[in-house]
């Protein structure tokens, strides 16, 4: 995935809580850049900007042209988003300086394809592993990992290993685990049961705890 993303920023002097909610007041967003070497630079961005490659955009893993001040154009990785949890709204961001000749390790969410065989049969479809771990050059990052599940049967399961990936991409997560799979729907009457064995067993330990419960209170 080659960077066709620019990022112009500006370093940033002031810093503290409220020097961050002025900028943000005008439209400009508080951030950090890290470098190859370990070390951190305040900085600050435009936030129209960053929010438009922001929706144009799948994934958390987005390479970047950023050039602080009159700095050179450097590739980076957008490292974190941290957004204000009661607006939803994007309130500082993380940039991390990258080597295009190392590999690196990322987490990348696995999307299902197709409809399973299995569900128009009934069953239902579970998706049980939601991202992986890579290792690949900076410029062979993907957005997703694709997972075909429309030959899934009930009773089936797709395990990583099922994944297919291009050969600049190594895939870390062990192969064995599910990723995917058709189970059968849970039925009224089995739910009942269910609910019954719990109810069975909250009472046994009701009892079992009891004579216990006598014995402290005769000493």
């Amino acid at each position: 995935m080659s960077s066709e993303k620019v990022i112009i920023a500006e370093l940033r002097e002031a810093q503290g809580s409220n020097a961050a909610r002025r900028l943000r007041v005008a439209g400009v967003l508080p951030a950090i850049f890290n470098n190859v070497e370990g070390e951190s630079t305040p900085i600050k961005i435009d936030a129209h900007t960053f929010m438009m490659l922001l929706r144009h955009h799948r994934g958390d893993n987005l390479l970047l042209d950023v050039q602080v001040g009159d700095d050179k154009v450097r590739k980076a990785l957008l490292k974190e988003v941290q957004y204000n949890t009661v607006t939803g709204e994007v309130v500082h961001v993380d940039f991390l300086e990258v080597s295009l000749t190392d590999k690196i390790t990322l987490s990348v969410e696995i999307e299902l394809i197709g409809e399973a065989e299995g569900v128009k049969a009934g069953g239902v479809l579970e998706h049980l592993l939601r991202e992986v771990e890579i290792e690949c050059l900076p410029t062979d990052i993907v957005e997703i990992l694709e997972l075909d599940v429309s030959a899934l049967e009930i009773g089936d399961t797709l395990s990583v290993a099922d994944i297919k990936t291009d050969a600049t991409i190594t895939i870390l997560t062990s192969g064995k685990f599910p990723v995917a799979a058709v189970a059968l729907p849970k039925t009224a009457d089995a739910e009942e049961a269910a609910e019954g064995d719990a109810a069975e067993a909250a009472e046994g330990d009701a009892e079992e705890a009891a004579p216990e419960a006598k014995t402290e209170a005769s000493e």
